[in-house]
């Protein structure tokens, strides 16, 4: 079991000036980017494993719980043959499938906050007639499921063939046990009426649907690397992480100051503004024209959210043109209208590419 030791005795936090930024500063033997690392008895600085989100791939193999299927760690995860679950005459409330991650998944004490996406292949017998939901649920040792997320989103109205589905939650903070497992269900709205839904998972399917990033997952804020983490200086044992890391700032390296920085650029004009994300990780200004958008500064491979938080100034009803973004039902979000009106607008990086949702509208 590897260990990592943090030798500091406590998190300094330093005066906030100028751009607000809060800088966690972590000194320890190693040089920036690498922490101890060893079994306990010979612990060397090594490289700080890269920090990303956690990726659930969802199958059709049975799960210890009676009625569920695994929800199975991207990287232990060899795409399947196409499986499908289907529900006869579906009403409101109705699940169609039910899925939890084996023994021992997270194995953490705290999930952060962050965004958590859902990518859904369905169909259904009848057009215009059923949509899906998606929940999050921690699942006890004891057996019971506690709701944790209910998307207020569904997906749009299942067609008569097979289609893909991104839908997209918010989540706060929130403490588990590291015997507690992640529970993801989806459940039936429907207008009403007689016909079939069915929900599709693996990657052997249509041309345009097999394998990877396109297969039925579940994307959590988690990171998976260093299994045990001593917090502070003088604790009495190791904090079991199971079979993740703890989440560090923006950049989530040990050994090194880490920030996260909120950019306030004001009143923007009309124009073409570029995003730094390497810099900041939320982003405020008040709108004195329409803009447009450019983003940098992301890595392949790395997860990273940013936050948008735009005021109507001068006459208001001015727009932000974005990037190629993947939003909800395919549409980016449309801005208030009235001056002084605030919305907030969260971007994902998942290492591939970005996913939009809107926090809020209307402040």
């Amino acid at each position: 079991m590897k260990t990592l030791l943090m030798l500091s005795a406590l998190l300094t936090l330093p005066t906030i000036s100028g751009a607000a930024t809060q800088s966690f500063t972590i000194p320890t033997k190693c040089t920036p980017g690498y922490a101890l690392i060893g079994n306990g008895s010979a612990l060397t600085c090594q490289p700080i494993p890269s920090v990303s989100g956690i990726v659930y791939m969802v199958t059709s193999a049975a799960s210890d719980i009676s009625g569920y299927t695994q929800l199975v760690d991207a990287g232990a995860y060899t795409s399947a043959a196409r499986s499908t679950t289907t529900v006869t005459n579906p009403t409101t409330a109705t699940y169609v499938s039910s899925r939890a991650t084996n023994v021992g998944y997270p194995g953490v004490t705290a999930i952060p906050a962050g965004v958590y996406h859902v990518h859904i292949h369905a169909y259904a017998s009848n057009a215009s007639r059923f949509k899906l939901r998606p929940e999050i649920y921690i699942r006890h040792a004891n057996g019971t499921d506690s709701e944790w997320l209910e998307n207020s989103e569904e997906t749009s109205y299942l067609t008569t063939s097979e289609a893909e589905y991104d839908l997209y939650f918010v989540g706060t903070s929130t403490t588990i046990l590291t015997t507690d497992r992640i529970v993801y269900k989806l459940k039936v709205t429907t207008v009403g009426g007689a016909g079939t839904v069915t929900v599709l998972c693996g990657g052997t399917g249509p041309a345009s649907i097999t394998g990877g990033s396109t297969e039925a997952r579940l994307e959590m804020p988690l990171n998976a690397s260093v299994s045990n983490f001593v917090p502070y200086n003088g604790a009495m044992s190791n904090i079991d992480l199971g079979a993740h890391s703890l989440i560090v700032g923006a950049t989530g390296y040990f050994g090194a100051s880490v920030s996260e920085t909120i950019i306030d650029s004001g009143t923007v004009s009309a124009g073409t503004i570029n995003v730094d994300w390497s810099r900041m990780s939320m982003s405020s200004s008040t709108l004195a024209g329409s803009i447009t958008l450019t983003f940098s500064g992301t890595e392949s491979g790395k997860v990273k959210t940013m936050v948008f938080q735009f005021t109507q100034g001068g006459s208001g009803s001015y727009t932000v043109t974005w990037p190629t973004i993947r939003w909800p039902g395919g549409t980016a979000p449309t801005l208030s209208t009235a001056v002084g009106k605030m919305d907030e607008i969260t971007i994902l990086w998942n290492g591939r590419e970005y996913t939009g949702h809107t926090t809020g509208l209307a402040y």
